[in-house]
């Protein structure tokens, strides 16, 4: 059914995962994940990228089919100019939520779609039920990126765009499918020293349990 499914991974762990990592240290590290808009020149080099993708792999699918596809968009000049075709696209649909602070951004030459990151990461396939296992699927390369020293972040209107726009998805990514999910990443310039509130999940059902 698939080109390749990949080699039979073990490790001692893997019989009792919770001795892996404590609840404590697992609910910091992802309290702590945030989305990064700031980002260094360097590029991240490709054992690194991997590492993410390798990561990726493991996510759970429905019904465990595996179709999705990765295209990673790393030449400055590329990203530049899928985010003022962005842009333009946005501003040409007359959204007054967005359309004036981008005419303000393009005259002041700010990238307000990838942020000026090294790269971007854009998950596609021909498999509708993809549209949720590319949500798992880069939740899980984001917090993977975290361990290595990097940032990342869901570009929401980079993924609306080339969603719906054939033009610009078959033209400036060679993209042949549906976009399922758009993420920069790169190391952050950015710090921070607070996990900011978040308000409880609404839930029934829970203070029938003891």
């Amino acid at each position: 059914m698939y080109e390749n499914i990949g080699e039979l991974l073990t490790f001692e762990e893997v019989q009792d995962p919770s001795t892996l990592i404590s609840y404590e240290s697992m609910h910091k590290f992802m309290s702590a994940k945030r989305s990064i808009r700031g980002f260094k020149k360097k590029k991240v080099l490709k054992a690194v990228l991997e590492k993410v993708l390798d990561t990726m792999k493991y996510a759970p699918t429905g019904a465990n089919i595996r179709t999705l596809r990765c295209t990673i968009i790393s030449d400055n000049d590329k990203i530049k100019k899928l985010s003022e075709v962005v842009m333009d696209a946005i501003i040409a649909s007359s959204n007054p939520r967005y359309s004036e602070n981008f005419i303000k951004a393009k005259e002041h030459g700010i990238d307000t779609i990838f942020y000026n990151a090294p790269h971007v990461m854009i998950l596609h396939s021909r498999n509708p039920g993809d549209a949720m296992n590319s949500t798992i699927a880069l939740t899980h390369g984001m917090l993977c990126a975290q361990t290595l020293g990097l940032g990342s972040c869901w570009i929401w209107l980079a993924h609306g765009v080339l969603s719906s726009n054939k033009e610009i998805r078959e033209k400036l990514t060679g993209i042949h499918g549906n976009i399922w999910g758009v993420i920069i990443i790169g190391y952050p310039t950015q710090i921070y020293y607070r996990v900011p509130p978040r308000p409880d999940i609404k839930t029934k059902g829970l203070n029938e349990l003891e």
